[in-house]
């Protein structure tokens, strides 16, 4: 905790300070939390013992602490359902993005602070330390309200009964109802047929296409009804070498090897229509035609860059210099893409494999088991409100799960539903997850073929079972 001074002032007491510090203090912590005994209370803020007893009296006579002679002062029952106490919500952000926007925030506690933002830094790397935190909260005092989900943690979170479902608080809001979202957006939240979390954005994935090259070398355009032929065809068409060195001086095709709702398209779509998308293609083969296909279009045909490229440049910057003819990008890539003076680009939707099929990655939030489920739902309903629903996709770049008047998606993104899957659909074990990202890794740095990943991963399935 950081040290508080206290503050001599006429129009309150230091027991009435101190009293609205503890307070502070105590606002995250969960029902039966010790708070400090009343000596170390008097050391840590400089105040006689008197003072810190008539605080804690104070705190008391509002239900908020009890009392027990002998044993101390622990957090009451009566904590979890104190209006006047802010939801506390649980952020996953990268260093470099602050996903609740502070402008947001201001907004919702205008009038009254509803929100607090406790914001854990960090990529997909970290997810697991991100879900021992919220599981381990409860044991160190920590509570959280709401916490920040997407359609991978939300399985995960509900399995554990560490979230609850809101399924009956939808069916009675004004503000959130179920049928607001795309199917495949709801179900990437639900779990056992129930709605586990709200979600608030997602985004499909299309390919961009520079018109200018397919127009200097007399290339069509692709269209809707394109393939995994077409692709790479269309690819190598494009794909410029120098005489001199052999190097490519153009790319047909790009996409981010490691980013995981790159890779899951191609994937789902190198599985037969009659096979279901579930744990069972990771481990019966079904996958490795799709992370062929991937790996033949950097090693073997080289129409792609390697892994290392995008650290160094991004497909964005490539494309937009003439050094790459198409890439797959997120609505987000629409938008830097619509918001600089660079012209003659399209979009189309990915091409089909055996089957059509997108990830789409889904955001939102989630309520704990451990909080006031009623309160922090109506915290849910404030981030929704359209104003901060604008700042949240200003911020972050991706579609609102629910139409709002000011912004006109491309089409294109929402048509993509209708062929999208949960990204982390087939992942709902995080050691499996972590375990095919890091043979993915391996792959697409040219150290092991699909085969070796097919291969680990049953050799997970069989270790689990």
């Amino acid at each position: 905790m950081v040290e508080t001074r206290l503050k001599i002032r006429k129009d309150i007491t230091l027991s009435e300070q101190l009293a609205g510090i503890i307070m502070d203090e105590i606002k995250t912590a969960r029902p039966g939390y010790k708070v400090l005994p009343e000596r170390k209370l008097a050391g840590k803020y400089s105040v006689s013992r008197k003072t810190v007893r008539s605080a804690i009296k104070i705190i008391s006579e509002k239900g908020f602490l009890d009392r027990k002679v002998g044993k101390g002062s622990f957090v009451s029952e009566k904590i979890k359902n104190n209006a006047e106490i802010p939801s506390i919500l649980l952020n996953f952000t990268e260093d470099h993005i602050t996903v609740v926007s502070v402008k947001m925030v201001r907004n919702i506690n205008k009038d009254k602070e509803i929100l607090k933002v406790r914001h854990f830094y960090g990529n997909y790397s970290y997810v697991n330390s991100f879900l021992k935190l919220i599981e381990n909260a409860s044991g160190t005092g920590e509570k959280f309200d709401l916490i920040c989900v997407d359609e991978g943690i939300i399985h995960y979170l509900a399995k554990k009964n560490l979230i609850v479902p809101l399924d009956e608080l939808t069916e009675k809001s004004k503000v959130i109802k179920k049928e607001m979202f795309h199917h495949e957006v709801r179900r990437a939240f639900e779990y056992n047929g129930r709605l586990y979390g709200i979600p608030q954005f997602y985004s499909t994935i299309v390919i961009f296409y520079n018109k200018k090259l397919f127009d200097k070398y007399g290339i069509d355009y692709p269209d809707d009804g394109w393939n995994w032929n077409d692709l790479l065809e269309t690819a190598l068409s494009l794909t410029v070498k120098s005489t001199g060195t052999g190097k490519n001086l153009i790319y047909g095709f790009g996409f981010s090897p490691m980013h995981f709702n790159t890779i899951m398209p191609f994937i789902y779509q190198g599985v037969p229509k009659e096979q279901k998308l579930d744990e069972n293609i990771l481990r019966n083969g079904k996958i490795i035609e799709g992370l062929n296909f991937l790996y033949d279009l950097i090693y073997k045909y080289k129409v792609s860059p390697p892994l290392y490229n995008e650290t160094i440049i991004s497909h964005e910057k490539m494309f937009k210099t003439g050094m790459l003819a198409m890439f797959t990008g997120f609505y987000s890539s629409y938008c830097h893409l619509n918001a600089e003076p660079f012209s003659g680009w399209g979009m189309v939707r990915l091409p089909c494999g055996k089957r059509e099929a997108v990830s789409v990655p889904v955001q939102g939030w989630a309520v704990s088991s451990e909080s006031s489920v009623r309160k922090s739902f109506r915290a849910i309903e404030k981030i929704f409100a359209s104003s901060n629903t604008a700042a949240l996709t200003d911020e972050l770049k991706r579609i609102p799960s629910c139409k709002i008047p000011q912004y006109k998606i491309p089409e294109i993104f929402i048509e993509s539903l209708d062929n999208a899957v949960p990204s982390m659909k087939v992942f709902s074990d995080m050691e499996l997850r972590k375990t095919f990202m890091e043979e993915l890794l391996f792959l697409f740095n040219n150290c092991k073929t699909a085969e070796n990943v097919v291969e680990k991963i049953k050799s997970c399935f069989d270790r689990k079972n």
